[in-house]
């Protein structure tokens, strides 16, 4: 059995999790509406590309931000049995396994592509950003590989936000490998979600380059 099944509690909470949020419930109406059964529903390449159309669909700066909101509470409830199928799959396994260290990837920006990365590149501020700012550009932001692909690659692809100015075809990028101290923050509520947004830890030793690629 794969160590990292979850047991049919864990699996309850999951499928309440997912449908209450909007974009969860934005990520499972892609699926249903794209007709993606369970089984293709949780290979990377379609979870990740299914994942991006959800965040750039639920975006705050939508003119109807607020009636998409209230479509998809209405939406929920009847999205949990696909929730519960695609969560039931073996295959969705990786959703919910430890961080691969040696598999995290780093892009460079634009303005940088040409540059490899470097301790000095990834030095960011310690203060707190004002509300509507941006985190800096600098900063040490990676995304996990899985089967080729990765969760900047699938927001690239379906034009997320401002990301293809700030990255340019093809994008350079390089594998990186996570110290062990580096550990992972997850966003559990709107709290731990502005206090991502707002503080930036100063990085240390926490990656080192172990090879190049490009996409």
């Amino acid at each position: 059995m794969n160590q990292h099944r979850l047991p049919p509690q864990d699996i309850d909470d999951r499928v309440d999790d997912l449908v209450r949020s909007p974009l969860g419930c934005a990520f499972l109406l892609s699926m249903d509406y794209s007709n993606i059964s369970p089984a293709d529903a949780v290979k990377p390449a379609v979870s990740l590309a299914a994942l991006a159309t959800a965040v750039s669909e639920t975006t705050i700066w939508s003119s109807d931000y607020a009636d998409l909101i209230r479509y998809l509470a209405l939406k929920s409830e009847a999205l949990k049995p696909l929730a519960r199928a695609i969560l039931e799959h073996p295959g969705s396994d990786w959703w919910f396994a430890p961080i691969d260290r040696k598999a995290q990837v780093w892009a460079a920006r634009a303005e940088n592509a040409s540059a490899a990365p470097t301790q000095a590149r990834f030095a960011s501020p310690t203060n707190r950003l004002g509300t509507w700012e941006n985190r800096p550009g600098g900063g040490l932001y990676t995304a996990t590989l899985f089967d080729g692909e990765t969760a900047l690659f699938a927001a690239l692809h379906s034009g997320v936000s401002e990301l293809s100015v700030d990255f340019k075809s093809p994008v350079a990028c390089w594998r990186l490998s996570a110290s062990e101290s580096a550990r992972v923050y997850e966003i559990t509520s709107p709290l731990t979600l502005t206090n991502s947004a707002c503080a930036i830890p100063r990085v240390g030793t926490a990656a080192a380059a172990i090879c190049a690629c490009s996409r």
